[in-house]
């Protein structure tokens, strides 16, 4: 017998739950992942094949995890009651950031170094992102290129509230717009803009993110 059941979100996505009836997630949880998924570029989620809701006792313990490579997303059973989880899942969004950063580097996160490469040769933004503190438990400068995703997805896409949980003034104003300026650049730029209905000329977009309300 399994020990879980599956169901297929909107855009294929499929979703393994490790909780049974009780969840996690429960009902309003399963709307808010539905709402998640509505917000994140369509190029960017056929890179995603499926969501595991693990139960209490199974890893991650905190927070989610993520297979590069299959497309795989985790998230903690303790994570759905997390309070910034409570309009959109920003855990999923984070994962997302890692998915959309190895996916389209066949495995290797090709965006974090494209953001290296951008602060070797000088650029101060790509320093700022790369040097963004971070909540969860795991270094590296995946995670601020992850968070970057989440940040932008959040402010930008769904024109939601955002505070960035180790460094709050990260993500506001002249610091957010630095920061996504590097994020655009990327490999996960071009779906981002598109997303938005944006123009392929970059100057314009960064002009038209600054003046948008």
């Amino acid at each position: 017998m399994s020990q879980y059941t599956e169901e297929v979100l909107p855009y294929a996505v499929r979703l393994r739950l490790w909780g049974g009836p009780q969840g996690p997630p429960n009902a309003r949880q399963m709307a808010i992942l539905r709402a998640t998924l509505d917000v994140i570029p369509l190029e960017h989620l056929c890179l995603l094949r499926l969501i595991e809701a693990r139960r209490a006792g199974q890893a991650p313990a905190h927070g989610g995890g993520h297979d590069p490579a299959g497309g795989v997303i985790r998230l903690s059973a303790e994570s759905f009651g997390k309070p910034y989880n409570q309009t959109l899942n920003q855990t999923l969004l984070h994962e997302m950031g890692h998915i959309v950063d190895a996916g389209l580097g066949g495995g290797h996160y090709v965006c974090t170094q494209q953001i290296q490469q951008m602060r070797a040769q000088g650029d101060a933004d790509a320093a700022a992102l790369l040097n963004t503190l971070h909540r969860g438990a795991t270094p590296g400068a995946i995670e601020r290129t992850a968070d970057a995703y989440l940040a932008f997805v959040m402010l930008r896409i769904a024109r939601a509230p955002f505070v960035h949980g180790a460094q709050p003034g990260a993500y506001v104003g002249s610091e957010a717009e630095r920061r996504f300026r590097v994020l655009l650049e990327t490999r996960a730029g071009a779906g981002l803009r598109r997303r938005l209905g944006l123009t392929d000329d970059f100057a314009a977009t960064i002009r038209d993110l600054a003046h948008r309300p």
